[in-house]
């Protein structure tokens, strides 16, 4: 287990003084490749080289994360199967848990994009319980209409030179409509991805809206790259 203090300042919230999901998902994988440097299962000479890369992954909020909180994020991993690699979150304000959050994660070396099991590097993998729940699959919708495309350009980019994951979030919350935002909070994301996302490239984003959750799919051609199901609770 790792844990991780942070507060939250002007640049991680939006208008509404809400804490922005892609700021969380953020700092979550931050804490999560600490608790994996801790737990050797990543270290300097795997840099570049070999990857945990989180397959899909949700966060169920019970209360907003606001400007000025004092956020501690915990994450801990737990009982894995040979290329399946569960890790948990909470995320606590003062002593309340206010969202927790459930990925999926595999290791794949970098250069030809293979799974490949931790122990071929020497990495010994702890004995841990069950995670509780985990992240939900989903899947593509006949339903979505297409919103826009969008260049993946510099600012985009994480070290491997493909769309930071958590890009996918932020643009996911801009097809919202601005009124719509707010009069509602997000309650619960989760996110499937498929597949990374070049510089160079063109994401289209597609959505629909069914009740008060908000279907977003991005595909570069005709190629999903992930999907992201958002539910939105009115205020």
């Amino acid at each position: 287990m790792f844990q991780e203090t942070y507060q939250i300042e002007f640049p991680d919230v939006d208008f509404m003084g809400n804490v922005k999901a892609d700021v969380l998902f953020s700092k979550m994988s931050i804490v999560a490749t600490k608790d994996a440097y801790q737990e050797h299962l990543y270290t300097d000479e795997m840099r570049g080289h070999y990857g945990w890369i989180v397959a899909k992954q949700s966060l169920i909020f019970q209360k907003p994360i606001r400007l000025d909180d004092t956020l501690t994020i915990r994450t801990d991993s737990h009982h894995s199967h040979p290329v399946i690699f569960p890790r948990s979150y909470q995320l606590i304000v003062g002593e309340e848990v206010v969202a927790r959050g459930y990925s999926i994660w595999t290791l794949i070396d970098l250069k030809n994009r293979r799974i490949i099991r931790p122990k071929s590097l020497g990495l010994i993998v702890p004995e841990k319980d069950k995670m509780e729940e985990e992240p939900t699959t989903l899947f593509e919708s006949k339903d979505v209409t297409f919103d826009r495309c969008i260049p993946v350009v510099y600012s985009d980019l994480d070290t491997n030179g493909h769309m930071n994951n958590t890009r996918y979030i932020a643009h996911a919350f801009d097809l919202l409509d601005m009124d719509y935002i707010k009069e509602h909070l997000c309650t619960k994301i989760e996110i499937n991805y498929k597949k990374e996302v070049r510089y160079g490239s063109h994401l289209n984003l597609y959505h629909v809206m069914h009740d008060d959750c908000f279907h977003v799919e991005g595909y570069v051609d005709d190629e999903i790259r992930f999907i992201i199901e958002m539910t939105m609770k009115k205020i």
